[in-house]
């Protein structure tokens, strides 16, 4: 967007050449002046004159120019003008909106008052300067075409080498504020989520696909003509070029990297898509219905959700041209917390001087509606199946509540990131008159567990909603035979900014209340002897350098997101994507590896152990028995009591017998060595369990699996869960 700022002595003059535009059409689309010819502004705009008749030129005249081959609406214009001029300091002065037509590209122009209703002169020091920020500014709150602004720099300085291909470097000033903020720059994780989208060849379309889903909006810089010229990017509401993240983002790298696009079979279909992100993002900044919303139809809750009127158009005749109706959107219910972790209902808030319905008040709408809003979601969770057979995918079930909508979306961003093909559920109670078991236990063939593929798990998101609303918390555990997960739990946001730097890349980030944030690492797996133990030793050696040090399990469940989380002091927190990169992490695959071929050193004791390098030397590989069986149990048993009372969980003590022997099992002790420890340092062990030997044989046999350990049901000892 182009702008231009001129100052000038009379408005009567300026209104005439405004409104006449040589004949080809001119139209008064916004502004805060009641006239509607260039007489009757001009006599409005003299009332302001005349309160410092010294002022030698009154008028300050902007006009504001769309890119080449973008075209807005008269809407779109009035509230990228009202934006401008607020950004300008002028929203309170006299001032008009005139939309100009017939001419090569799309503007407007603005003609206003230095003189405010106050009297005061607004001197606008460096304006072209601030109105050149204003329009950047604009284009990223309105998903207009991004053009180039005063601080955006050539790749190459004159008399400067070419930089390399490539990401750029962070800044000082975003080292500086991670530093502050504890987050990974939005540069590096921009850099991280569309390099990951680079790693393999791709058309146009699914690249678009894969970004949405990490959660960052690619906007293509196409020509009606349909010739591509590159990517925009945008994340958290901060917007990047494709030059800005680097050479290799730059469209000609992208294409050479393996993303498909002929223009002549699809420049149709892309302009068509660009379309619909830009008028997405301009949808969230207006509250306009976004595509998602106009496809879900208007919400079946018995209950009329008409807004009020919130903008009036005034033609070049003085009569309405149009009422701009408000309809809630998913940004709409986002943010409003309730107490079963959904996202409560909301309406959007009117514009200043919009009359405000009975009974609602202004900040946020925080009473009234949303209490009601938030009363139908509850009512629709308690309402949906309580058996999840009920919603069998294929069969027509309700529509989803807003709530549900927003968890279905975290939820496409979780599943999308881990790119597992199936998972387990497991639903943990946290009152104690509710039972907890794994959602899919006994129902496969055969009476084996059953998994849910992505899909399956979405269409559960009612039933999943109620299971929340009653009281259990919504664990997943991806069912993978290509990759390892690795969770590192109780991780800081400087944890994971310090694993960065170690070169670990997660595929995931969430956090689950205040404070308590997990990363997933990506890794694949190979079907060998041995590689459960080298990846239960990845998991120990990370969670002891930055996440829970009594984490051991490398198939552990973790929170779904979009889910409240039940466990007392947590205060119903839902847990949230904070990042969705879905990466492969190829340090930690390279840690793994190392790993496996010191087990398999250890196990080969004629050849002698090689000696380790550095980067093996930080690798904790527990290879060996840590002292006498008893010894080692009681220290286990102290460490897991420790556990649960600093965290609040129940002391179950057939859930840490099962612990204990796990890690032992981990640290090469024998079956007749932990039966023995068990045997006689467990408390109370013969009467809690008159079958002293069955039951440690069952306990040792769960702990043992060769596919990971399960979640343990109550029945079986108890699942305490992470965080």
């Amino acid at each position: 967007m182009k702008t231009k700022v001129v100052r000038g002595a009379g408005f009567r003059g300026w209104s005439d050449y405004a409104l006449d535009n040589k004949g080809k059409g001119a139209e008064i689309i916004g502004g805060n002046m009641d006239g509607t010819d260039s007489r009757s502004l001009s006599a409005e705009f003299g009332l302001f004159r005349e309160l410092r008749p010294s002022c030698e030129r009154p008028l300050v005249h902007f006009s504001l120019s769309a890119a080449p081959g973008e075209t807005l609406s008269n809407e779109q214009w009035e509230a990228v003008a009202a934006d401008f001029m607020k950004h300008m300091d002028l929203s309170e002065n006299a001032h008009v909106v005139i939309r100009h037509f017939g001419t090569n590209n799309d503007h407007i122009h603005i003609g206003g008052s230095r003189i405010g209703p106050d009297g005061q002169i607004w001197h606008g020091q460096w304006e072209a300067r601030k109105a050149i920020a204003a329009t950047q500014r604009i284009e990223r709150d309105h998903g207009l075409t991004l053009t180039p602004g005063l601080e955006d720099d050539e790749d190459t300085a004159p008399g400067q080498e070419a930089p390399a291909p490539g990401p750029r470097s962070v800044t000082k000033s975003e080292i500086e504020q991670a530093d502050r903020t504890g987050n990974a720059p939005v540069r590096m994780r921009l850099q991280e989520i569309v390099g990951a989208a680079l790693n393999q060849p791709q058309t146009i379309f699914a690249f678009l696909d894969q970004i949405e889903a990490a959660g960052v909006t690619a906007i293509p810089n196409v020509a009606s003509t349909g010739k591509m010229n590159g990517f925009s990017f945008e994340i958290d509401g901060i917007p990047f070029k494709g030059s800005q993240l680097g050479k290799a983002f730059g469209w000609k790298s992208m294409q050479e990297r393996g993303i498909e696009y002929e223009q002549d079979r699809d420049g149709e279909s892309l302009v068509t898509r660009a379309n619909e992100i830009k008028r997405g993002i301009v949808a969230k900044r207006t509250g306009e219905p976004t595509r998602a919303d106009l496809e879900a139809g208007p919400p079946r809750d018995g209950l009329e959700h008409d807004q009020p009127e919130v903008r009036r158009i005034v033609g070049g005749d003085g009569t309405d041209a149009g009422d701009s109706d408000r309809k809630p959107t998913e940004d709409s219910f986002a943010g409003h917390g309730d107490d079963h972790g959904g996202i409560g209902g909301g309406v959007q808030v009117p514009a200043t001087g919009a009359e405000i319905p009975a009974g609602i008040t202004r900040p946020g709408y925080a009473s009234g509606r949303d209490d009601i809003d938030a009363a139908v979601g509850r009512i629709a969770d308690l309402a949906a199946p309580a058996d999840p057979d009920d919603l069998e995918r294929g069969e027509t079930g309700p529509q989803l509540t807003p709530a549900q909508r927003a968890k279905a979306l975290s939820w496409q961003r979780q599943s999308t990131a881990l790119g597992a093909p199936e998972y387990r559920l497991t639903l943990k109670s946290r009152d104690v008159d509710l039972a907890s078991f794994s959602l899919g236990k006994g129902k496969g063939p055969e009476g084996v567990e059953r998994f849910y593929t992505p899909e399956s798990v979405a269409d559960l998101i009612p039933y999943l909603s109620r299971q929340n609303l009653l009281g259990r918390d919504i664990y997943i555990t991806p069912i993978d035979k290509a990759h390892h997960y690795i969770v590192i739990d109780d991780a800081t946001p400087d944890g994971i900014a310090e694993m960065r730097v170690e070169g670990f890349a997660p595929a995931l980030v969430q956090e689950s209340s205040a404070g308590n944030v997990q990363a997933i690492l990506k890794i694949p797996r190979r079907d060998e002897k041995g590689e459960q133990k080298a990846a239960n030793q990845l998991v120990v050696t990370l969670n002891k350098k930055w996440g829970d040090d009594a984490f051991s399990g490398v198939i552990h469940p973790f929170r779904m997101a979009g889910f409240a989380n039940k466990k007392p002091g947590r205060d119903n927190a839902f847990t949230r994507v904070l990042e969705a990169a879905g990466t492969i992490c190829d340090h930690a695959a390279t840690w793994l590896a190392r790993i496996r071929d010191r087990i398999r050193a250890a196990q080969a004791p004629s050849e002698p152990l090689p000696a380790p390098t550095g980067a093996e030397r930080a690798i904790e590989v527990m290879d060996a028995p840590e002292g006498p069986p008893d010894a080692r149990f009681d220290a286990l048993w102290r460490q897991h009591v420790r556990l649960a009372e600093s965290k609040g969980w129940e002391i179950n003590l057939s859930a840490i017998d099962y612990r204990v022997a796990g890690a032992m099992i981990d640290e090469s002790y024998t079956v007749a060595e932990i039966s023995g420890a068990m045997r006689r340092r467990s408390p109370d062990i013969e009467t809690r369990h008159p079958e002293v030997s069955a039951y440690i044989e069952r306990t040792l046999g769960n702990a043992g699996r060769p596919k990971g350990r399960p979640e343990v049901t109550r029945d079986e000892g108890g699942f305490d869960g992470p965080t």
